[in-house]
């Protein structure tokens, strides 16, 4: 409509841009899941150093975790590593990270740990959220299904979770995500040690 108040036209505007770029993120996010099932194996697996990559995710999230305030104590020790497609271990860690910093209040702390027991260097990310309501654990790992963010009441593709499990698998591991008994989710994702 070539009537409308400049005030509007710029609010159908934005909304138009901001639901174009969702779509986008969906159909991107869709094609690398869909292409991740697909994968029988690792390719052009090196060792990947684990701090290294946390340290990596966290100096990109840096400007959003300044935004909220939220602090991220990375506790993983130096010398560890595991053999993997860097890429997609970035883009796993990223996605429990993002999840990570929409469910903490602002003001709140995140932390990266691990802790190895020989065969398994689970990767933890921990919160301070709310916690993942318990009709919602059973079905976290489902495409499309999201719970909306405390922050902004959206709710995200439901298609990052999905992508960890595929990397998690790929790699010969495997994630789980529960509360934590204090407060906040706790998610852990388990690769192998790299002898």
């Amino acid at each position: 409509d070539e009537h409308l108040p400049p005030a509007q036209r710029k609010l159908f505007d934005a909304n138009i841009r901001q639901h174009s770029q969702r779509l986008r993120d969906m159909l991107d996010k869709l094609l690398a899941l869909a292409r991740l099932e697909h994968r029988q194996g690792l390719e052009d697996a090196v060792p990947v150093n684990l701090r290294e990559l946390a340290e990596s995710v966290t100096g990109d999230h840096a400007a959003l975790l300044a935004q909220r305030v939220i602090s991220c104590e990375d506790l993983i020790p130096s010398a560890v590593s595991t053999l993997g497609e860097p890429f997609l271990l970035r883009q796993a860690l990223s996605n429990l990270l993002d999840n990570a910093i929409a469910f903490s209040p602002d003001g709140g702390k995140i932390t990266l740990a691990l802790e190895s027991d020989g065969d398994n260097n689970p990767l933890i990310v921990e919160d301070q959220g709310s916690g993942i309501p318990d009709f919602a654990l059973p079905r976290v790992f489902e495409r499309f299904y999201s719970l909306a963010r405390p922050a902004s009441g959206q709710k995200s593709t439901g298609l990052g979770l999905p992508f960890v499990k595929e990397v998690a698998l790929l790699h010969g591991g495997g994630i789980e995500l529960r509360n934590r008994p204090q407060h906040g989710a706790e998610a852990r994702l388990r690769l192998p040690a790299r002898l």
